[in-house]
């Protein structure tokens, strides 16, 4: 998905239930337009 949207993982943990990132995206792009809701 951050390939096809151009985003860049800086930094990540994955626990038993979820996922923490820390991401870059473009200033045009919304963070509810990156997530996809």
């Amino acid at each position: 998905m951050c390939e096809w949207k151009n985003v860049r993982i800086l930094e990540a943990e994955c626990c038993a239930d979820h996922i923490h990132m820390v991401v870059e995206i473009a200033p045009k792009m919304s963070v509810s337009g990156f997530m996809g809701i």
